[in-house]
Formats: structure tokens, sequence, C-alpha cells
């Protein structure tokens, strides 16, 4: 392998959104092994670098795709690049065809959340997240392109917001589960894949010779393109169906960490 790809949520974090010591450890060994890697992730760049910061893996994890492919970085150059925003047409047929269901609004950019109320959510994804927290009706950011929407729900809520998507018919926004309540929104020629395979081509790696861990629907795209795709334990039943490989442990367990260890000379 010559480039390694981690999913965050449910895949390298543990269910506390932390990376365990154990993880940590072993993609330091997986660095002076002399692979490359990088942070595939539904949240911003900024978070991304403020979280290998905290890790102390500067210099170590050199790539990063943020907001589900909406925007790419190389780290050790400093190049930014933003792919593609979701029109403010779709952003509006999306908030109308939800306007009447059970559900909150979410729109982010690399800085900031804008949601209506001040929730539980809110609160977990400014303080996991480092973003700042807009409050609106959204009137001002109906009129805006945005990388990332989202749907959020009660867990038991979320078949019926999945089932209402089906008449979400704007072309150029696709919608994919992120977890057990929200659903997420990109441009429809944006996501994971797409992004791991610019930043590959921009460092002459081969798609053969990138691995990716993942666990939930909005990681299939990265399993399409790399040549060794894998699932965590706890993963979906649509991503372990695409997955070369579904390791032995799930993300509370160091499931990264321990297949890794179990393949170090295959690698």
């Amino acid at each position: 392998m010559k480039v390694i790809f981690f999913d965050l949520d449910g895949t390298l974090l543990n269910e506390d959104s932390i990376i365990t010591e154990t993880n940590r450890q072993c993609l330091m060994r997986v660095h002076q092994k002399g692979i490359k890697m990088g942070i595939a992730s539904g949240r911003p760049i900024s978070t991304i670098e403020k979280k290998i910061e905290e890790w102390g893996m500067e210099g170590i994890i050199t790539l990063a795709v943020g907001m589900n492919g909406s925007h790419i970085k190389n780290l050790e150059n400093g190049t930014l690049e933003e792919l593609s925003l979701m029109p403010s047409e779709g952003i509006c047929q999306l908030f109308d065809l939800y306007d009447d269901y059970p559900c909150e609004f979410m729109v982010c950019d690399e800085n900031h959340v804008y949601m209506k109320d001040y929730t539980f959510f809110t609160d977990w994804i400014c303080n996991n997240d480092y973003l700042t927290y807009v409050q609106t009706d959204f009137t001002v950011e109906r009129k805006k392109d945005w990388p990332k929407a989202c749907i959020i729900c009660e867990p038991e809520r979320l078949p019926q917001m999945v089932e209402n998507y089906k008449n979400f018919t704007y072309p150029d926004m696709i919608g994919n589960v992120a977890s057990d309540y929200t659903i997420e929104f990109t441009h429809r020629k944006i996501n994971k894949g797409i992004g791991i395979k610019k930043l590959c081509e921009e460092i002459h790696v081969s798609m053969d010779e990138v691995m990716a861990f993942g666990d939930a629907n909005n990681d299939l795209s990265m399993f399409e393109v790399v040549g060794h795709p894998i699932c965590m334990a706890n993963g979906t039943k649509e991503a372990k169906s695409l997955a070369k490989e579904i390791t032995k442990y799930d993300n509370t367990q160091d499931g990264v960490a321990k297949y890794l260890e179990e393949h170090w000379e295959e690698l």
C-alpha cells in the first residue's frame, strides 16, 4: 500500500468520537513504514486539521477529504480545492420537501453550522467539530450555494425521512444516510471516492495501491474506487457488500489497529 484513508466516526474514532491510543500508535507505525495516510469524512477540512493537531499527528496524516468530497486538501503543500457546491435552488427544494416533517435542517461551511435552534446535536457538532453556531430561519441560507446540508431527526423517524427522500428529484444533489439520525446531502458530482481519486492522482498514486476504512453508506463511493476497501465490523449492510474484507473488531474495539497489525506484512 502507498496510501490508506480512514473515515472518522464509526471507523477510526470510538463511540465518544475519540481516537484511542492503540489506534494512534498504530497509525504512527504505518507512517514509519512509509505509507501516506488521509482522512475522508463528512466533517469540514478545518475540523480534520484540528483533529490531526489534537492527536499530535501533523505531518503524519497528510491528505484530507472533507464535506464528503466537497473540499479536498493536500496538507503537505496546503492546497485546498473546493470541488462542487449544491445550488441554492436545490437547497430550497430540499427544505420545502421536509418542511412538514419532524426533523431539523442544518447547513455548514468550513467554520460555521447554521440551524434554527441550539439543540443537543448542535452542541455536539460545535464542540466536536470546532464550529461556531449561527442561529437562522434559513431565509438568507436558502439563497446561497452550500457544500453540505443535513436532515436531522430522532433515530426511530429516520426510515420515514429516507422514504420521503424518494420524492426528492433535484438532479444535482444526492443524500446518504450518515448515522442513525442524519441524512447528509452534497452535490451529486462529488463524493469521498472522487475526492480520494483526485488527491491520489495529484500525488501520482494508483488506486490499486490505496486502502480505505469505512463503515457507513457515505463511504460506499470510496469503496468503489480504492483497490482495498475495508469495512468495519459495525458497518452497514451496504458497506459490507462492497468491501474486500470486514474487520473482526468494531470501532469500539480498536478494529482499525487490530486489522492493520494482523495484516502488517501484507501492507
